[in-house]
């Protein structure tokens, strides 16, 4: 039996990661296909793969565990993961499919091998983070440990988690049937909350003036926060022919916790919006 592999998608040079709100990362794919030249059996065909380098945030290192007392490591390749019986590595037949780690048609013969990893940081609105990872993906025999073909490809770059959003607990209406709600992410470079009270309304009423408006922003225990800035004079309007949205906007700074509500007084009557 000659058994051959051969990668048919697999990462080269470096892939870039991205933000994603709180989230920083690569995905990749590792698709490979095994051929014994007389037989459709390929259970000695598998998947290895290895990675070294560093995780940071805020200038830190984050160590990150591969395996019992492994862990990842700036200098040496260590396998991504545990081998059976801990079955977190990659492309071990001997372990269950799980849909990112996958022999077709079936795992203990398929000689087709799909892989996916995502490699990522995550953490807090305004967190500077860093990827600076190298991957080795080999195809082996594990009958004669023969490495079949291999592919070498880096994760790096770095990148400042995206603000964090928060929004009304559904839509407050007023008595005078107007609905209230709020909208609100965080500003990393001003540090600060940018604020949108939206009072939704029938199209041809009178403008809203931001006098017309008292606004208190308040963390869980009530504690209210300061407000930099406030849009003044009249509220900007858009919208259709039937319904229109009158926005307020603020800047709020920040404390140690989140904002949790706005008290809304409006048009003589005081209102609660509750954010999550």
């Amino acid at each position: 039996m000659v058994l051959t592999g051969k990668f048919t998608n697999i990462p080269s040079g470096n892939l870039e990661p991205t933000v994603n709100g709180n989230k920083f990362s690569a995905p990749f794919k590792m698709e490979a296909v095994f051929t014994n030249d007389d037989s459709s059996d390929c259970s000695k065909g598998e998947y290895r793969q290895y990675v070294k380098g560093v995780f940071k945030w805020n200038g830190l290192e984050v160590p990150h565990q591969l395996c019992g007392d492994i862990y990842l490591s700036k200098d040496k390749f260590e396998e991504d993961g545990c081998p059976p019986p801990g079955c977190t590595a990659y492309g071990y037949r001997s372990c269950p499919a799980t849909g990112i780690d996958d022999y077709k048609p079936t795992q203990t013969l398929g000689c087709t091998y799909q892989g996916f990893d995502e490699p990522s940081i995550s953490g807090n609105s305004g967190d500077c983070v860093k990827i600076d990872l190298t991957f080795t993906g080999e195809l082996i025999n594990t009958e004669t440990n023969d490495i079949l073909e291999s592919a070498t490809w880096t994760v790096k770059g770095s990148g400042t988690l995206m603000a964090e959003q928060l929004s009304s607990v559904g839509e407050i209406v007023t008595k005078t049937n107007e609905g209230l709600s709020a909208q609100a992410s965080y500003d990393y470079e001003s540090n600060a909350w940018n604020f949108n009270l939206i009072i939704s309304r029938s199209s041809g009423l009178p403008p809203i003036h931001s006098s017309e408006l008292e606004v208190q922003f308040l963390d869980a225990e009530e504690k209210e926060f300061n407000i930099l800035t406030v849009q003044k004079g009249q509220l900007t309007e858009v919208g259709g022919t039937n319904r229109k949205s009158a926005v307020a906007q603020y800047q709020v700074g920040v404390s140690e916790t989140r904002p949790r509500s706005l008290r809304v007084k409006f048009r003589g009557d005081t209102y609660c919006i509750n954010l999550q």
